[in-house]
């Protein structure tokens, strides 16, 4: 960025770090400058990142106005490639006018503006010279590399580490602070403190967490997330973690459950038969179930019984099982609810991705005993 700046700016630049006027100036066509006549703001404590604005004051000693006075900054180097502001001015005769030019975004290897200036511009009368300057380092936290444990085959329910190694690849030393773990959905984030680190030392910061139910999600990570630390740099900090949860293996009722007879016993028994399936998982799986008849005063339960599912990932096995007057005979007569239970105990052999859709139930009905009357006169039948 460059711009003229107006002879208001002379109360402004008497508290730059500027020298009087020499006779050790440079000339180009009766225009005159040098170290001395260049100021900077701020003109110390320059740190990475910060902006500096460079004012160079041009001297016409010639009674004539000089019309077309080229001048040009670069940045570290005297090169086409580091030049960052060119232009032209007019200055009245036996005066100076002050142009200036912004360098932004320092960096600490930022030690030097070269000043070229010619007058007439393209003259081939060119004179340059530089200008030294000091860029205080500054700590530059960063994130080199993130672990998940496990990184595949991961499952709801799942507890997964996460390990990220944080580096100061500044130059000075970063203070303790805290990096930020952004997990996905309404988990819970987390903030992780993280040492003080020298420069180019590095620390793993290590935690853990409950993987989420399936689907694909992105951790962030963001060191230095209270900005504790003025850094070298605060762009380009936050560091994004794919995460893929894959669905668990998952039992779950097919159909209605049957209770038989529909009609409803006395006494029983009563059959009561389903089909389960199971999907995400092949081989053998052994699963316990159960049947529960509720009433107003609790449930009764029937001994547990096992329904063996083998196969393929996704397989259907029917099951049957029965009970009579010794599991409902303390019931009064009615309809009650019988549900049929996966893994009444959670103790199964296996994780589900979904225990929501472990029940089904259905109606069973007791019927009242038929009442019986006997006529203590009636005599026995005889044969005709």
């Amino acid at each position: 960025m460059a711009g003229r700046a107006a002879v208001f700016l002379g109360a402004i630049l008497l508290t730059m770090v500027a020298l009087p006027f020499s006779a050790s100036a440079y000339n180009s066509g009766g225009i005159e400058a040098s170290e001395a006549q260049v100021a900077l703001i701020p003109s110390t404590g320059l740190a990475v990142g910060d902006s500096v604005t460079f004012f160079l004051t041009l001297t016409n000693t010639q009674q004539s106005e000089a019309n077309n006075v080229g001048y040009a900054f670069y940045k570290n180097q005297l090169s086409n490639n580091n030049k960052f502001v060119q232009d032209v001015i007019d200055i009245s005769g036996d005066s100076s006018e002050t142009v200036s030019a912004t360098w932004d975004g320092l960096l600490e290897s930022d030690d030097k503006i070269w000043i070229t200036f010619e007058y007439p511009f393209n003259s081939g009368n060119e004179v340059s010279f530089f200008v030294e300057f000091e860029v205080a380092g500054l700590p530059n936290l960063r994130i080199i590399q993130t672990v998940l444990t496990p990184s595949t085959d991961i499952y709801a329910g799942d507890t997964i580490e996460i390990s990220s190694l944080v580096k100061n690849t500044g130059t000075e030393p970063a203070l303790t602070s805290d990096l930020q773990i952004d997990l996905p959905g309404s988990m819970t984030d987390q903030m992780i403190s993280t040492i003080s680190l020298n420069p180019n030392e590095e620390t793993w910061v290590n935690t853990s967490f409950t993987a989420p139910a399936t689907g694909s999600y992105t951790i962030y990570l963001i060191p230095d997330y209270n900005d504790v630390v003025a850094e070298a740099s605060e762009q380009s900090k936050t560091v994004e973690v794919a995460m893929v949860v894959k669905p668990r293996m998952d039992l779950h009722h097919v159909g209605d459950l049957e209770v038989t007879p529909n009609s409803g016993s006395v006494n029983g028994p009563w059959y009561v038969n389903g089909t389960i399936a199971r999907i995400g998982d092949s081989g053998t799986t052994e699963v316990t179930m159960w049947l529960e008849i509720a009433h107003s005063e609790g449930m009764e339960v029937s001994p547990p019984f096992t329904v063996s599912l083998s196969g393929p990932t996704d397989t259907q096995q029917s099951w049957s099982n029965s009970f009579d007057n010794n599991l409902v005979g303390s019931l009064s007569p009615g309809s009650y609810q019988i549900t049929a239970v996966i893994d009444p105990f959670g103790d199964g052999d296996f994780i589900q991705e979904d225990t929501t859709n472990d029940r089904i139930s259905s109606n069973m009905i007791i019927l009242e005993s038929p009442d019986v009357l006997v006529d203590s006169t009636a005599l026995p039948s005889t044969p005709v």
